[in-house]
């Protein structure tokens, strides 16, 4: 079986790293196609012949170039009557007006962010082809794993002495390791998607349900028994609550700050500065430094839409289309 990889995030190398060798596998990454879209060929000519396409490429500076590439391929596969199977890696954050509860009385906003912008437009192409092509579109919740970015977040918190949570981190959210999903990937979800012809699936994946103190207090406890740690120091967190008054803050200015960048105003901004750092710096940036000590003595407040996040319960019985619980 030909499989055709686009993507060069932390996902998409695990899926290359741990794929079957029977899989005859191409990769291409987005950062690294040419901006001018005739130059694109070589990727399409790949996957012209491909069995199964996996489509995870997102560039987080360049919006219109996350578009035209998706576009490009799919009027490409229409036009040669391709009969493979397009695999679309979507996220729940698309979902969250729909899933993820709040238990306070917060007014809902449309989220404008620059990737959940890109995906629901992605989305909606997808479905316009949805009648000729096979696609799949798997949406992920919180993946964790040792390189995610969510779980060095929860690490990160972890290494202070007194988190401040909404509801004291009792709210739950969905969560995924990115071993077991990359196993179940190639092995149980493929195979079945392969054998299937003319259908359109939407499916949100999830390994179980979490809190966030118990997120923060596992990880915590695995940082105890992986370095010496002082058994003065060996206490737990000290988790207590935060109820902001507003939104995001409970300072006006922070506040109104914080809301504007939920607007599309935001989002007009936020591309433009994205196109003037994407003519004036590099394309690669520095790893950045991770603690390797508990910060005892600090303390952890959430800070702005992050506080939102935190404030938030997922509800799995909401999602629009099937769900499916991935076990270990």
């Amino acid at each position: 079986m030909k499989v055709v990889v686009i993507g060069g995030g932390i996902i998409s190398n695990k899926l290359v790293s741990t794929a079957p060798v029977e899989f005859h596998l191409s990769r291409f990454t987005i950062r690294r196609l040419p901006d001018v879209g005739s130059s694109w060929n070589s990727a399409l000519e790949h996957c012209r012949s491909a069995n199964v396409i996996v489509y995870l490429a997102y560039h987080h500076r360049d919006l219109p170039k996350n578009i035209q590439l998706l576009q490009k391929l799919l009027s490409t596969l229409q036009k040669v009557d391709w009969r493979g199977h397009l695999v679309f890696f979507n996220t729940q954050s698309v979902l969250a007006s729909t899933i993820l509860k709040s238990p306070k009385p917060i007014k809902k906003v449309l989220c404008f962010d620059l990737y959940t912008t890109t995906k629901r437009l992605q989305s909606w192409l997808l479905s316009r082809c949805s009648r000729k092509l096979n696609i799949s579109e798997i949406y992920l919740p919180v993946v964790l794993g040792l390189e995610t970015k969510a779980q060095q977040r929860y690490e990160s918190i972890s290494k202070h002495k007194i988190i401040h949570l909404p509801n004291k981190g009792t709210n739950l959210f969905a969560y995924l390791d990115l071993d077991v999903f990359v196993h179940w990937f190639w092995m149980v979800y493929i195979p079945k998607v392969t054998q299937s012809t003319n259908e359109y699936r939407k499916v949100f994946i999830y390994q179980g349900l979490r809190s966030f103190a118990e997120m923060i207090g596992f990880l915590r406890d695995r940082h105890r028994s992986e370095h010496e740690v002082a058994a003065s120091q060996n206490s737990p967190a000290v988790m207590k609550n935060c109820d902001l008054r507003f939104r995001f803050s409970d300072d006006a200015r922070s506040n109104f700050f914080y809301g504007l960048k939920m607007t599309p105003i935001w989002l007009v901004l936020t591309v433009l500065r994205n196109a003037f750092k994407k003519l004036t710096s590099s394309e690669t940036k520095a790893a950045e430094p991770r603690e390797h000590q508990l910060a005892f003595e600090s303390v952890f407040c959430p800070v702005g839409a992050e506080y939102q996040y935190f404030c938030t319960t997922i509800v799995l019985d909401a999602v629009p289309f099937d769900t499916v619980r991935i076990k270990p």
